[in-house]
């Protein structure tokens, strides 16, 4: 299945210049972990246990999650937090 495109314009001097950028799906405000979590990365890790090698990069704006998307809560010492 192709992607979704968006193309942005952006006036450079005399110039009109777009670039276009393919995405296959965007995670709105109201989006939890959990969302991010079953549609990007459930997949993932059921190839990575079946024997893939498999990378998952995490982009964007400093301070918007990526490393607690990735980790999770995780304490000073490495271990998970008790219940």
């Amino acid at each position: 299945a192709a992607g979704k495109e968006v193309t942005v314009m952006q006036h450079i001097g005399n110039k009109q210049m777009g670039r276009t950028f393919t995405f296959d799906r965007v995670f709105g405000p109201p989006a939890t972990q959990e969302d991010v979590y079953q549609y990007a990365v459930a997949p993932i890790v059921k190839e990575v246990l079946d024997g893939f090698n498999c990378t998952i990069f995490a982009y964007g704006q400093t301070g918007t999650g990526k490393t607690f998307t990735m980790e999770g809560d995780i304490s000073r010492d490495g271990s998970a937090p008790g219940p």
